[in-house]
């Protein structure tokens, strides 16, 4: 029998209980009856215990399903965000490098906001709208000039800190390392620019 969380939790509780009252009050009733029988009174104790024993293990393998049933998704997410997220940092890497933002890159960055829609966290999806915000802003005509191109790299630089945050832990996190980590980024950023 599988109940769904809380249920099943209160339910093997109460479960558990009643046995242990109901076992204690049958095994009290049971002693004084069988007081002259020892050997009656060790088989109403292994019963007790093998039905205390059978409670506890079905309540251990029912949470133990449950958490690795939320490992296994929460691993799956991960890989789903993961290759995701790669597939952005890709095609951000093809705009620097044709320097060029034309229908074709437009369509495919269609496609890739509404793939973010679905799996990212509510700090990137925020992060992600001032990243488009600049990428519009400055790629008005279809080339990049090197100015607009270190504009969207700084904004891109904040859009990789939140993407991180969002790996490692969910984008939950203090504000104190997330600063720690976007600063880090951006001094990153420039440097390599030169």
């Amino acid at each position: 029998m599988k109940f769904p969380g809380a249920t099943a939790k209160v339910f093997y509780s109460v479960l558990v209980f009643l046995t242990f009252v109901f076992g204690y009050l049958y095994f009290k009733v049971s002693y004084e009856v069988t007081s002259d029988f020892p050997f009656n009174q060790e088989i109403i104790l292994i019963i007790l215990g093998t039905i205390v024993t059978m409670i506890i293990t079905a309540a251990l393998l029912n949470r133990q399903t449950e958490v690795e049933l939320q490992k296994e998704q929460r691993l799956r997410l991960f890989e789903l965000k993961s290759q995701f997220y790669i597939d952005l940092l890709n095609f951000v890497e093809e705009i620097f490098t044709s320097h060029k933002l034309d229908n074709k890159e437009r369509i495919k960055l269609n496609l890739l906001t509404h793939k973010l829609s679905i799996i990212a966290s509510p700090e990137v999806l925020s992060q992600y709208e001032k990243f488009l915000d600049v990428l519009n802003k400055v790629s008005e005509d279809i080339n990049l000039t090197e100015f607009e191109e270190e504009e969207i790299s700084l904004e891109f630089s904040r859009l990789c800190a939140k993407i991180r945050l969002d790996l490692l832990n969910g984008g939950e996190g203090n504000m104190k390392k997330i600063e720690n980590i976007e600063s880090q980024i951006l001094r990153n950023v420039k440097k390599s620019e030169g």
